[in-house]
């Protein structure tokens, strides 16, 4: 339900931003070359027990052109066992800006991204402890509208394919310590939507 929802209102702020390029919609805005942004993008919304977000630099390089660096994470805890996990980020897209001085303006981009992520669980006599690296290369299609000069909302939309290996132990420590290990290595393509602000300086 929650990545329907950022899906609709990233298609909503792209099909605005497409329809702006039919009138005279120019805009002075802070794309311009060597400007840097500050960047924050949430994936869900942050609860007590679950948090997913991303804090980033942007250096544009000229008007059309950008860079952005990230670093993200998410953590959980588990509501009926004693355990939790947490999920780490790190990310960089090169950005393209076709038509910058707009107030709303499309982009696209394509970058890599390495993770890492461990969950654990704890029941009584049972304990099952999950990490997994992760190397991957996506793409993502945005839309920034420009509250003010410095200041903007964006959505975006990216796909990603990336090489998963994971391990899994489970331990049992009834009547005797016992454990088994799994290791898997998979190859996956994923889709997700966020939502973020610049403060450009």
């Amino acid at each position: 339900m929650l990545l329907r929802t950022l899906a609709v209102m990233t298609a909503s702020l792209t099909l605005f931003a497409s329809s702006t390029y039919a009138q005279d919609n120019v805009r002075p805005n802070a794309l311009e070359a060597d400007t840097w942004a500050v960047v924050f993008q949430v994936g869900q919304p942050i609860s007590l027990r679950s948090f997913q977000g991303t804090i980033a630099v942007k250096h544009h390089t000229a008007s059309d052109r950008a860079w952005r660096v990230g670093l993200g994470g998410s953590g959980n805890q588990s509501l009926n066992s004693q355990g939790g996990g947490v999920n780490i980020t790190a990310q960089a897209d090169y950005l393209i800006y076709p038509m910058p001085p707009r107030e709303v303006n499309m982009y696209w981009g394509v970058g890599p991204s390495i993770g890492f992520t461990r969950n654990a669980q704890k029941q009584n006599a049972f304990e099952d402890i999950e990490t997994q690296f992760r190397i991957g290369v996506g793409g993502l299609l945005g839309a920034e509208w420009f509250a003010t000069e410095h200041i903007s909302l964006f959505g975006e939309y990216g796909t990603s394919l990336t090489i998963r290996l994971q391990r899994e132990t489970i331990t049992t420590f009834d009547p005797q310590p016992s454990e088994v290990e799994n290791t898997t290595t998979n190859l996956t393509f994923g889709t997700g939507a966020t939502l973020g602000l610049n403060l450009y300086f």
